[in-house]
């Protein structure tokens, strides 16, 4: 890869050394085809100047305050390398990659490569991702990074082929089939890591079939007056973990009056007691006569089970006041 020294124009070649000092992404544009790499940038310098940079950024002055980037050449074989990392992109592809170049990516000078290349292209995920991997290579050791990405990614192609079950009688046949599996700890983290209200649904199934059968699981996830039963059980039993395992994997939400007894029940527990009572003055204004009663039933029974769940009494009162006793 040639090398060009900095270009000098008319008064101003000691400004493009201190503008070189300075953060590259803010003066140099560069760009990265995929294919074959190339730095190409323009470098103006204060007034209608301008230089044009190929590839690598050299003084001549050898100015000790430029950056390593500025000073060091990229060597083609390691952007190439970058190039094809940006390829893979599922495990397989990966490991592929990771395997037939493994000796080259555990050589010291790489590392110094990636410090360059992460300089001149900022945020880069090739980049960022490379560098990641390899630095638990050096932690754990490649073996160990190599073993790691396979099982993880064996563990979200079976999440996903269990969440991909087009009826909830095919979703508990596959996990009678592969009940062992689908508990290893690498889909309990994928799990755990995801927001997506599906993926809490499975881990919801997947905490109650460690407790209850399989069918009576999916009963709860599929017949609303089945959740409701165990909802309610729930509270009495004063297991609020049961109450979200429940409502998580209850196909719908519970919009009906006990849906928003169970949703004050949760904003009590989360410490949101403005939003439980307010909760609980709408159950008080829309509720029938016997659901109220029973509701602050329910609810005594929950504080007298969990001290800090106390102020389910007051909620009570709120839900039926002519029977506070």
């Amino acid at each position: 890869m040639p090398v060009d020294a900095l270009a000098e124009c008319d008064g101003c070649s000691g400004r493009c050394g201190q503008y070189l000092v300075k953060a590259p992404q803010q003066f140099v544009s560069i760009v990265f085809t995929g294919e074959r790499s190339a730095f190409d940038g323009v470098l103006k310098c204060g007034g209608d100047t301008a230089l044009t940079v190929p590839e690598v950024l050299v003084s001549q002055h050898a100015d000790p305050r430029l950056p390593d980037w500025a000073v060091h050449p990229l060597p083609e074989d390691s952007l190439e390398l970058l190039a094809e990392w940006s390829q893979a992109t599922d495990w397989p592809a990966a490991e592929g990659f990771l395997r037939t170049h493994a000796n080259r990516l555990q050589q010291p000078g790489l590392r110094h490569d990636l410090d360059l290349a992460a300089a001149l292209f900022p945020g880069d995920e090739a980049i960022d991702s490379l560098a990641a991997v390899l630095a638990e290579a050096d932690s754990q050791g490649f073996d160990t990074v190599l073993d790691y990405g396979r099982r993880n990614h064996n563990a979200r192609v079976l999440l996903q082929a269990w969440i991909d079950t087009s009826t909830w009688t095919g979703s508990r046949d596959f996990l009678d089939e592969h009940n062992s599996a689908l508990r290893q700890p690498e889909i309990e983290t994928l799990l755990a890591d995801s927001h997506d209200p599906i993926a809490r649904q499975h881990a919801a199934i997947l905490e109650l079939t460690a407790e209850l059968p399989h069918d009576q699981v999916y009963e709860i996830v599929t017949n609303l007056d089945t959740a409701t039963e165990h909802a309610f059980h729930a509270i009495d039993q004063a297991d609020i973990t049961f109450l979200r395992r429940i409502l998580d994997a209850h196909t719908n939400p519970m919009t009906n009056a006990p849906g928003a007894l169970f949703a004050t029940v949760i904003s009590l527990a989360n410490n949101h007691t403005a939003e439980a009572g307010q909760l609980a003055k709408l159950i008080a204004q829309h509720a029938t006569h016997v659901q109220r009663r029973a509701y602050a039933i329910h609810l005594r029974t929950l504080a007298q089970h969990n001290s800090e769940l106390a102020p389910a009494e007051e909620l009570a009162d709120l839900i039926d006041p002519d029977n506070n006793s």
